[in-house]
């Protein structure tokens, strides 16, 4: 009798251990974020199929937001802009991609969304909402993004909370290979 009582609280004590372990497992979707030009997406992330859903932040108005996907790997200047023989070196660094993405349908937003932040999943998962993919940090709030001009190119930011105030979560950089005026705020 006391080898089944043993037996029985033995196993009520491993099924408790084996919820609190499959809890204690979960891990957040890690997100990667890069910048788009055109229907280019250039991201530091490898081997992106077809059919990859990526998210959109127009940088003519961050609060416009779009569901893309990549349609192939790219090498063609014609066809991606940044890497044009006289852009290419500044922008093909760091084990940056290139890729070409579906764009909305013109008149669907008030803007053109010819450049802005792109945000992937790493696992393909097309189950998140456009506001979850938006939070990098997975804190439960959409992070806010940011573009400005830098001396020779486009600076593109994610922050926690209040840009230039709050933690950088990421940041990338569009060489346009030619110099134009800064209007980056001091950090």
């Amino acid at each position: 009798m006391i080898k089944f009582l043993v037996l029985v609280c033995l196993t009520m004590i491993v099924s408790g251990c084996t919820s609190i372990t499959d809890d204690a497992q979960y891990k957040p979707i890690t997100k990667h974020a890069g910048w788009f030009y055109g229907a280019c997406l250039v991201i530091n992330m490898p081997n992106l199929p077809k059919g990859t859903p990526v998210t959109l932040v127009d940088a003519e108005g961050t609060e416009n937001r779009f569901r893309s996907e990549i349609i192939a790997p790219t090498k063609n200047p014609d066809k991606c802009l940044p890497l044009h023989e006289e852009t290419s070196g500044g922008n093909n660094i760091g084990g940056n991609r290139f890729y070409l993405i579906s764009k909305p349908e013109k008149g669907k937003f008030d803007t053109t969304f010819t450049y802005g932040i792109a945000v992937v999943l790493e696992k393909n998962n097309r189950a998140l909402s456009i506001s979850e993919t938006l939070d990098l940090n997975n804190d439960g709030k959409i992070d806010l993004f940011s573009v400005c001009a830098a001396s020779e190119g486009i600076n593109f930011d994610i922050w926690s909370s209040t840009p230039y105030k709050s933690i950088n979560l990421w940041n990338g950089y569009y060489y346009l290979g030619y110099g134009i005026e800064s209007d980056c705020p001091e950090r």
